[in-house]
């Protein structure tokens, strides 16, 4: 079971969040990269002009950019965490993709990841 893709939609994640919590990661700004030299400031979750969130989140960004202290003790990324870690474990959340699958998601509203390959 080894190198499975992990999906998510934005709004699961959200139904496993407090009120407090979206509305810190929707007002807290973070740093990104936007293409390969531009840094923007802007935050974890917002609403596209139809109203819907979107999502930008990337573990290792946020470390190196903020530093792995501040990191582990931000309240509001830690519960992210815990949430996307409670995601990752559950079967339904993720599929196996084989040879010449090709898998197309809309990445402000899927969050997407994969296990690590052990062979």
């Amino acid at each position: 079971d080894d190198g499975k893709t992990i999906l998510t939609d934005v709004d699961d994640i959200l139904t496993m969040l407090t009120e407090q919590q979206i509305s810190e990661l929707a007002s807290s700004r973070f740093t990104w990269w936007q293409g390969t030299n531009k840094q923007v400031r802007v935050p974890i979750l917002n609403k596209s002009d139809d109203g819907r969130w979107r999502i930008r989140f990337n573990q290792a960004t946020l470390m190196r950019e903020m530093n792995a202290s501040d990191f582990a003790k931000s309240p509001v990324l830690q519960s992210l965490i815990e949430v996307l870690e409670k995601i990752e474990l559950n079967p339904s959340n993720s599929i196996s993709l084989t040879t010449n699958d090709l898998l197309i998601v809309h990445n402000q509203r899927v969050l997407h990841g994969r296990t690590a390959f052990t062979s």
